[in-house]
């Protein structure tokens, strides 16, 4: 389980969640642009601290500021897709799938299949698209094979056909998986395909 009481101060704004995740759930996080999604996501990765948040997975702590505990990024189970993809641009495709691979070579094979990047696995990440850098993202967080799937509006660079298809495959991957993933997105509809529990955020 992960259990999250994340406080977070801004410059006019505070912004306060309470969520409870089970293995194979998923909760979007729904807010317009500059609203904290972002930082939200950092500070659950362990990315950037926070002295007023308490973050737990299966009963570990990995944020407790009463204890002193900040559990850094790399030694916390989390796979992060950034907004801007945060692909290594000196590095093909392939070898951004690679770096931090986990899975199999059979699974990173189907994985790049189902992404439909095969023709584009000996490129660099400077040389390739937007959506194709996109889900270029996707697998190399896959490949990883987090626990938990953190994900920055990991959909905004797709198409529409290739969108539904990753969506679908990613619902299935989660549920199947038991994966546990956090999704910010601007757009309610793609938070609703996943799941119901959608959090709202508003300046306040």
């Amino acid at each position: 389980m992960l259990k999250l009481d994340i406080n977070l101060d801004f410059e006019s704004y505070g912004l306060n969640m309470l969520a409870n995740l089970q293995a194979g759930e998923t909760l979007g996080i729904y807010g317009k642009s500059g609203i904290g999604k972002s930082t939200l996501l950092k500070v659950i990765a362990g990315l950037q601290k926070s002295n007023q948040s308490t973050i737990y997975y299966d009963q570990h702590a990995w944020n407790e500021p009463s204890k002193g505990i900040h559990i850094p990024s790399k030694n916390r189970s989390v796979g992060l897709v950034f907004q801007d993809f945060a692909l290594f641009p000196n590095l093909t495709v392939k070898q951004n799938l690679q770096y931090a691979q986990k899975i199999s070579e059979r699974a990173l094979n189907e994985l790049i299949l189902t992404l439909d990047i095969s023709p584009i696995l000996n490129k660099k990440s400077n040389e390739i698209s937007g959506g194709q850098k996109q889900r270029t993202a996707i697998g190399r967080a896959i490949a990883y094979d987090p626990q938990i799937l953190l994900m920055d509006e990991p959909f905004v660079a797709l198409d529409e056909e290739i969108k539904l298809s990753i969506k679908t495959f990613l619902k299935s991957y989660i549920i199947d998986k038991k994966k546990i993933a956090i999704i910010a997105s601007h757009d309610q509809t793609d938070l609703s395909f996943f799941t119901d529990q959608i959090v709202s955020l508003r300046e306040a």
